[in-house]
């Protein structure tokens, strides 16, 4: 897991044909786009019948400018900043929004295992993933051991409506599922207005109802996780469902010491950066918040454990995974369930979970 600026997932969903496929262009479709927590977002909005165009840019904003201000670690003033300024172990009265992504991050933390932790922000600053500067060298053994002193997701827990720490110092950033929530809240805000048909992103964190004007599903394609190229992998493309979706990697944000990579994917159960053969997964989930957090979790896993873990989930789950100098695809049952066309297609056949040799470890 990673930590503010660099706590952003890396996604590496891509929206074809610049941000739509097969989408007429007379239909009634208006794009509206912002900035909000540190990234940019954009709505597609199939305008419904009578509507203004203009109708919906700043009441989006709004809302999203709203969860920022409760859930930011810069700004000062926001519930989570507080809590992580408190003196003592105490609790702190937050908001419900703040609280539903507080218990949504525990509940990932359990489900997980400990893959998913939002109080991992002491270790990935150590590893220099933070806002300080990255290291020159690996970090001691006693760096190590003080900064898990000051994580772990069993130190924080809820009581009524306040977050609460059980040391003091303790430090929660929520950024890994915070922007999934905020999609959520820009499209709950959409189907209150009487919205059906939309696609809302957040820092890459999207989430797709109804179809587009052309009567087709909204369609997103998964890239092929390779620094420096925009192209989808073979042919992932997926039609989402009233489904959230997200992707998560580690090849993008890295660094070498002495011959070593270092992923920007830290391991809250170690301490120290993923080293597996786990190039990206994308999780389609109800929600984005759930596709957000747990398309972290699954690439802290690695393609065994997560894998494994996927196939009990009861929603798609798509890997990429590095093999011989290329990629093999991997999903779950509920995968397999929801896009029959694109395993039967696919120009490699993914292993199903009983197929699945074990990957090991690499530097």
């Amino acid at each position: 897991m990673r930590a503010r600026s660099t706590l952003h997932k890396l996604i590496f969903t891509v929206l074809l044909g610049g941000l739509l496929l097969g989408c007429e262009s007379h239909s009634p479709l208006v794009q509206y786009k912002g900035q909000v927590m540190g990234t940019t977002w954009s709505a597609s909005v199939v305008l419904p019948r009578g509507a203004e165009a203009a109708r919906y840019q700043e009441p989006l904003q709004g809302v999203l400018d709203d969860i920022n201000g409760k859930m930011s670690t810069y700004q000062e003033d926001s519930e989570l900043s507080r809590f992580n300024q408190l003196k003592k172990a105490a609790c702190l009265p937050v908001s419900n929004d703040t609280l539903t992504v507080a218990k949504t991050a525990l509940n990932l933390s359990e489900q997980s295992q400990g893959a998913f932790d939002v109080t991992v922000g002491p270790l990935v600053n150590l590893w220099g993933f933070g806002p300080e500067a990255r290291p020159i060298k690996r970090p001691s053994e006693e760096a190590l051991e003080a900064a898990r002193q000051h994580s772990g997701y069993q130190k924080l827990y809820i009581e009524g409506s306040q977050l609460c720490t059980r040391q003091v110092g303790l430090y929660v950033d929520l950024s890994a599922i915070a922007k999934g929530y905020a999609v959520d809240a820009a499209a709950q805000y959409l189907l209150e207005q009487g919205v059906e048909h939309f696609l809302i992103e957040v820092g890459g964190e999207l989430y797709a109802h109804g179809k587009k004007p052309s009567g087709e599903h909204w369609r997103i394609g998964i890239e092929r996780p390779v620094v420096g190229e925009r192209n989808v992998f073979e042919k992932a493309i997926v039609e989402l469902d009233n489904q959230g979706i997200a992707t998560s990697g580690g090849y993008r944000n890295f660094y070498e010491v002495d011959g070593v990579r270092y992923s920007h994917t830290i391991d809250p159960r170690t301490g120290e950066p993923i080293r597996h053969h786990l190039a990206s997964v994308t999780v389609m989930a109800p929600s984005a918040m759930l596709s957000d957090g747990w398309a972290t979790a699954l690439m802290v896993l690695g393609p065994q454990n997560g894998l494994k873990l996927a196939q009990e989930l009861d929603f798609p789950v798509f890997m990429l995974i590095k093999h011989e100098g290329d990629f093999e695809p991997r999903y779950n049952a509920a995968f397999r369930a929801q896009f029959p066309a694109l395993v039967k297609t696919a120009q490699k056949t993914p292993k199903e979970l009983d197929q699945t040799d074990p990957v090991e470890a690499q530097p």
